[in-house]
This record gives C-alpha cells, sequence and structure tokens, in this order.
C-alpha cells in the first residue's frame, strides 16, 4: 500500500513540475510576443498584417491563461481565497488584454509604446507577485 501511495505522490509531483515549466515558457513566451509585436508595428508595420502575427500571440496567452488555471488546481491556491492568486489572475488578464489591443489594433509610435510599457508592467508585477506570493510587493 505504502508503494502505491508513494507512486502516486511521485506522479503527481511529475505533474506539477511538467505543469509548472510548462507555465512559465508559455509566460516568458508572452513577453517576447508581446516586445516583438511592438518592435515590428514599429519598423515594419505591414508585418502585423499576416494573421500568424496575431493568431500565435493570442494562442500562447490562452494557454498561459489555461496553464494558470490548471496550476491553480495543482497547487490547491485558489483566486478569491488566496490573495496573491487574485491579483496575479487580474493582472494576467490585463496583461493579455493590453496585448490583444497592441496587436489586433496595430498601434505604433507613442500610444504603441505606451501600451507596451503597461504590458511589460503587468508581466514584471506578475513576476514580483510569484516570487513573493505577496499582491502588495511594491508597497
Amino acid at each position: 500500500m505504502d508503494i502505491i501511495r508513494q507512486t502516486n505522490n511521485k506522479g503527481r509531483f511529475q505533474m506539477q513540475n511538467i505543469m509548472l515549466s510548462f507555465h512559465l515558457v508559455t509566460v516568458v513566451l508572452a513577453l517576447f510576443f508581446l516586445l516583438s509585436a511592438t518592435l515590428i508595428a514599429n519598423k515594419k508595420p505591414a508585418w502585423l498584417d499576416n494573421s500568424l502575427m496575431i493568431k500565435l500571440p493570442m494562442l500562447n496567452n490562452g494557454l498561459v491563461l489555461l496553464s494558470a488555471i490548471f496550476l491553480f488546481f495543482i497547487f490547491k491556491q485558489y483566486p478569491f481565497v488566496n490573495d496573491w492568486v487574485t491579483a496575479k489572475l487580474i493582472a494576467l488578464i490585463l496583461f493579455i488584454a493590453l496585448a490583444a489591443i497592441l496587436m489586433r489594433k496595430k498601434i505604433s509610435g507613442k500610444p504603441g509604446m505606451i501600451v507596451a510599457g503597461c504590458a511589460v508592467a503587468c508581466w514584471l508585477y506578475l513576476y514580483a507577485v510569484g516570487k513573493t506570493m505577496n499582491p502588495w510587493v511594491f508597497f
């Protein structure tokens, strides 16, 4: 019986590591896509007409959100129960909204830089809250 319990715990630990690694990779890719779209919008805006340039980052952002929701259940840390998880969820939704505005509206110049800056600030906040588990990390 103990062997079965140990095997189940080991499998659960492996799943946690796989999902956490997947989530972290998609989060880093989300920042890369955002910065790339900002650069492209300012240098070669015609490239943003390619539907792949819009669909791929949005697919990645969806995977970030889905993996975050999956991690809520794996680690038993739920929004509206744990304040830091609620703050991360709100910041993630705001990041995805800002990225969508930047990519779909093809905002360039100073307004695009402001939107991208706000999205990067959301990303940095997500990182800081994830490391400290404190929603008031900057105060």
